[in-house]
C-alpha cells in the first residue's frame, strides 16, 4: 500500500510534498518536537530546507478548533457578528482568524491549525535552532 497521506492522531506534524501525481515522492517534515513550543501565544518559527524553493513560517498555532460537540467553530469570519478577537491566535488573514477551543482530554479528538506564511525563492540553508529563529525540515 502506497499513499501520499499519513495520519496520526496525537503526534502532529507539518510535511510538505512534490505532488507530480504519483504517491511516495520525498517528504520535507516539520517533527512534532519541532511544532511543540509553537503552541505558546506569540511564538514564531521559519522552517527552509535546500531542495525546496521556499521558506514557511508557522505562527497562530492552534492546538484544537472543535468543540466538545465535534463542530469546528474555531475558524472565525472577521464580519461574525459576536467577534471573539481577544481570543484570536494570529490575527485575521483574509477576512477568517483561528480560536483556538478547549483541548479535550482524549487528543484523538482535537484538531490543531496553525496559521503559515510562505516566502517564494528563498532557498538559503539554515540549521535547527531554538523557537522564535529558524529551523531546517528533515526529509525522509
Amino acid at each position: 500500500d502506497r499513499s501520499d497521506e499519513i495520519y496520526n492522531l496525537i503526534n502532529w506534524s507539518i510535511e510538505v510534498v512534490h505532488h507530480d501525481g504519483e504517491a511516495g515522492g520525498k517528504a520535507y517534515i516539520v517533527e512534532p518536537e519541532d511544532l511543540e513550543p509553537l503552541y505558546k501565544e506569540g511564538a514564531r518559527r521559519v522552517f527552509r530546507a535546500d531542495a525546496i524553493p521556499f521558506e514557511f513560517e508557522i505562527y497562530g498555532f492552534a492546538r484544537n478548533l472543535i468543540n466538545r460537540k465535534g463542530q469546528v467553530i474555531g475558524l472565525v469570519e472577521e464580519s461574525a457578528k459576536a467577534n471573539p478577537e481577544s481570543r484570536l491566535s494570529g490575527g485575521f488573514i483574509d477576512g477568517f482568524a483561528l480560536w483556538p477551543q478547549k483541548l479535550n482530554k482524549q487528543m484523538e479528538f482535537n484538531s490543531p491549525a496553525p496559521i503559515s506564511r510562505c516566502a517564494l525563492g528563498a532557498r538559503s540553508c539554515c540549521t535547527r535552532s531554538s523557537p522564535g529563529g529558524t529551523g531546517s525540515i528533515r526529509d525522509r
